[in-house]
């Protein structure tokens, strides 16, 4: 009589199966931050529409005194009836045409401040999410960097979003200063999405 053994950790042919492996679910992400909108200034428009403002206020005070004034409410006489009677039977002048040239060129003014773009107040950073410097802040980099420069004893820097003038005070120039202060400047700028162009200034003396 015989026997058949089945070596234990090992299924038979038939049951033969194998332990699946766990199953890695992806990881869920972190929502995006939303991209920060670019910072603006008001611009002229602000000014602009704060004289046309006043303007429209005074417009309707004088509509509200004529009403009253043709109601017989208050006494006195039209304001816009009194203006008209002031110009009824003017003559053609000299001046007509230059106030009306001078119009003319107000209103085109008016209409360009009103549609171009407001100007930009801060400088962007290479990211995804909207992340600015105001020109404040680019100029305390410049500043820094240049002051980490060997042979620096100061730095005066002024810049807009475009440009950064840097003037240093040296112990002594050897040529080389001026072209250590802008490399190091730049790679200080390089995180910027449009670095401002440079333009170094050297000058020996005392820090004062």
């Amino acid at each position: 009589m015989s026997t058949s053994t089945t070596a234990p950790g090992r299924a038979g042919a038939s049951g033969a199966h194998r332990d699946p492996s766990p199953v890695r679910l992806p990881e869920p992400q972190a929502p995006v931050m939303p991209q920060a909108k670019t910072p603006i200034g008001a611009g002229r428009i602000t000014l602009l529409g704060i004289v046309m403002a006043l303007l429209t206020g005074a417009l309707g005070v004088i509509g509200i005194h004529d009403g009253l004034a043709s109601g017989e409410v208050i006494g006195g006489r039209s304001w816009i009836e009194s203006t008209i009677n002031a110009f009824d039977g003017l003559k053609p002048q000299w001046w007509a045409v230059p106030a009306g040239v001078a119009a003319v060129l107000l209103g085109l003014w008016m209409l360009i401040v009103a549609v171009r773009r407001r100007p930009r107040t801060a400088v962007a950073l290479r990211s995804q999410t909207g992340v600015y410097l105001r020109p404040a802040d680019v100029r305390k980099l410049a500043a820094r960097a240049a002051n980490d420069v060997d042979g620096v004893t100061a730095a005066r820097v002024s810049t807009s979003r475009r440009a950064a003038r840097i003037t240093v005070v040296v112990t002594g120039d050897d040529g080389r200063i001026g072209q250590d202060v802008q490399d190091a400047v730049t790679e200080r700028l390089s995180a910027l999405e449009s670095a401002p162009r440079l333009k170094i200034k050297t000058r020996t003396g005392v820090a004062p």
